[in-house]
């Protein structure tokens, strides 16, 4: 939000409503000593919570404006450590990094109802996903836990084979690409049963067992067998 409006100090009316301002209005505002109405509405602004801009809003006749600014922090996790350098976003116009102990705070938030995510190359974080509703409050404890991915290959006499269901035996499953290639991702440490379907075919090997502890597992690779079937014919 421009801060130069704060030499104005005759304005009367500052409408800058359904605008993609974010951040907290200044402090510097309090000069604009006339000012009889303020509309803020459908913006990311936010009133700083200092007792003197407080006062001074309270003095302008029509004020409409979002709420007081509020915090969300939480850290980002991993089996026995931290995650640094995690961009963690809101769904809308904020965002930060955590820092080398994990922790991330986003500041200047007004009241909302917030998407928070958190990102990474080439890493998972769960949940994928996690609502934070601002009201009157900061907001802490809001806390994501690094996951983990499985990937092989299915193949069929040495070529790719697309569109079998690979499944880990705990409710995830996904499907060959053309290439062959599947990832299991955003699985927290544990044990996996890792099978492949496609009607008319068998796989070998049968299943694998994967155990997730700290770390993605690559190369759980899969080939098809053709399934024979036989009949007997009778004559009538």
């Amino acid at each position: 939000m421009p801060g130069q409006l704060s030499a104005l100090s005759d304005l009367l009316i500052l409408d800058i409503s359904y605008n993609p301002l974010s951040l907290r209005i200044p402090l510097a505002y309090t000069s604009l000593t006339h000012l009889v109405a303020f509309d803020g509405r459908y913006t990311w602004l936010c009133v700083p919570n200092d007792s003197a801009f407080l006062n001074w809003v309270a003095s302008v006749p029509n004020w409409q404006s979002p709420g007081l600014c509020h915090t969300i922090s939480g850290h980002v996790t991993r089996p026995g450590g931290v995650v640094a350098n995690v961009v963690i976003s809101d769904g809308y116009v904020h965002s930060t990094s955590t820092d080398i102990t994990g922790a991330y705070t986003l500041l200047d938030l007004p009241p909302a109802s917030y998407n928070l995510t958190a990102t990474s190359p080439g890493r998972y974080f769960l949940p994928v996903a996690l609502t934070a509703n601002v009201s009157n409050a900061d907001l802490t404890g809001q806390d994501f836990h690094e996951a983990f991915a499985i990937s092989g290959l299915v193949t069929l006499a040495g070529k790719p084979l697309a569109n079998a269901a690979v499944s880990d035996g705990s409710g995830h499953s996904v499907i060959t690409g053309p290439d062959g290639a599947y990832t299991l991702a955003f699985l927290p440490p544990g044990d996996y049963l890792i099978t492949v379907n496609l009607p008319g075919l068998r796989f070998a090997p049968p299943s694998v067992q994967v155990s997730i502890s700290s770390t993605s597992i690559s190369g759980v690779d899969f080939y098809a067998l053709f399934t024979l079937f036989m009949a007997q014919i009778t004559r009538p």
